[in-house]
């Protein structure tokens, strides 16, 4: 395994590989059954080395930073926010591929944003990101991409924290965090467990 501080000012160019699940995002068409189809599949095609190359990357910072402005996941990737990047390699990934099955549909249970329309500030419906974990080729082709924290006002005046799965948002659960909670540094592990509840 390999951690990187990145360069604030650096760049990471990748192609995106834009599926079929992705370009439901945001339509209110893509349930939770459907979403967990679509992260069983690459869980699946992972496990049995059906890409001839593939890795697991995952961008942190520290979740107690506060920002004047969000954080988008284009900033964490770049390295804008001051970001760590961590590369599991393949011994690594085989070892613990088997606390991505254990997800299940209620941990993708999918919000509908389109009731995201009140509240001031950011937005009704925003990214603040401070982690962000792909499963890439090694081309940097996208296959499944989890990002956490969205944001979403809902009609009461509330402010939901949400995560991103392949852009779609469900509701911000643990089990998302703990498929890659052995991978991180034991320092960023204690932070985000220790700060879950919290928003920013």
């Amino acid at each position: 395994m390999k951690i990187h501080k990145l360069p604030i000012f650096g760049f990471l160019v990748f192609t995106l590989l834009v599926g079929s699940l992705a370009a439901g995002c945001g339509s209110g068409q893509v349930g939770s059954a459907e979403l967990l189809a679509e992260f069983e599949r690459v869980v699946d095609r992972v496990e049995r080395h059906s890409f001839p190359s593939f890795r697991l990357t995952i961008y942190f910072m520290d979740p107690r930073l506060r920002t004047p402005v969000t954080v988008s996941v284009d900033d964490l990737i770049s390295g804008r926010s001051g970001a760590s990047k961590i590369v599991v390699d393949m011994l690594v990934l085989d070892e613990s591929i088997g606390l991505f099955k254990k997800i299940r549909q209620r941990d993708l249970v999918v919000v509908d944003t389109s009731s995201c329309g009140y509240g001031e500030g950011t937005g009704a419906d925003y990214v603040n990101a401070r982690l962000h974990y792909a499963f890439e080729t090694i081309l940097g082709d996208k296959i499944l991409d989890v990002t956490l924290w969205g944001y979403c006002w809902n009609s009461e005046g509330r402010r939901e924290k949400t995560i991103r799965v392949n852009g779609v948002a469900v509701e911000s659960n643990e089990a998302l965090f703990n498929v890659i909670a052995p991978l991180l540094p034991n320092y960023a592990r204690t932070l985000f467990i220790d700060n879950w509840g919290k928003g920013w």
